[in-house]
Parts: C-alpha cells; structure tokens; sequence
C-alpha cells in the first residue's frame, strides 16, 4: 500500500498543502474511540481539506485550557482501509494572518501529542519516512498498530 504524502487545504488565498503525519493500521471508529476519550470532540470545521479530492472522513479537534479557540489540537482523518492524516497544533502567526488564515500548523507538536495518546493506551507506535518536510514537519509520520499485530508495511 503506497501511503499518500499531502493534503490539499483551500485557504482564503489558494490552496496549500499539509503533510500526511498520521497512518493507523486500525479503524477509523477505533481511533476516534481513543481520541474522544482522551477529551477530543468533532470538529464542525476543518473540511476545506482534501485528500484525492476526497474530504475527511472525521475531523477531531482539543482546545488547550485557557487559550479556548485561539490554540487547539487538530486532526483530519481519512480512510479506506487503513486510516491516514494529519494531526497538527493550530496557533495563530503574523505568518498566518498575511495569509488572512486563522492559525499555523505545527505538525511536528501534534504528531507526537498524538503517538503519546496512542502508547498510554496499549498501541505500538513507530515512525515511517514519509519525505514530505515542512518548516513544522520532520517528513516522517507515526503509524499505530495493535501490540498483537506485528509491524505491518
């Protein structure tokens, strides 16, 4: 299975890309299951982004205590067999407001955040090379697996 590398979002402006950073050898219902009980909610927004012109299947989103909209954990989810994303940290820049965006996306931040999640409750992580490097993405994602699986390709 060749793992897509980008995801088109439709700015204000045109359209630029974020990396895949998330691939979960589960369901789709599974890792939502764990991002909701780790305090996630679906996220109404987030659907400007696309991946083969296809939109997400589920959008997550965390707001950081005390900073409400203006920072948050973010996630766009896709499947078809095997689920595959991007999970960033959304703080608003200078950058981003040139852009008429409302936020930046720090991918590398919300990868791990995730991984984290993922580990406290009982799945394996490991990192595969991706190479699609940002300014806030290491071109590597985290891919989640059952303990009792095995490492898949």
């Amino acid at each position: 299975m060749e793992i897509p590398k980008w995801i088109k979002i439709r700015e204000l402006t045109g359209v630029v890309e974020d990396p895949v950073n998330f691939v979960a050898m589960l369901t789709l219902d599974e890792v939502v299951e764990v991002l909701v009980k780790e305090g996630w909610e679906l996220a109404a927004h987030g659907f400007s982004a696309y991946l083969d012109e296809k939109k997400p299947d589920r959008v997550l989103q965390k707001p950081l205590p005390g900073v409400g909209a203006l920072m948050r954990l973010h996630i766009r989810l896709w499947s078809d067999g095997v689920v595959v994303g991007n999970a960033h940290l959304d703080v608003p820049t200078v950058d981003s407001v040139m852009r008429l965006s409302p936020h930046d996306s720090i991918h590398d931040l919300g990868k791990a955040y995730v991984a984290y999640l993922f580990i406290k409750h009982g799945y394996q992580v490991e990192l595969i090379y991706l190479g699609n490097v940002t300014k806030t993405n290491d071109g590597f994602a985290i891919k989640i697996f059952k303990a009792n699986a095995g490492k898949r390709p």
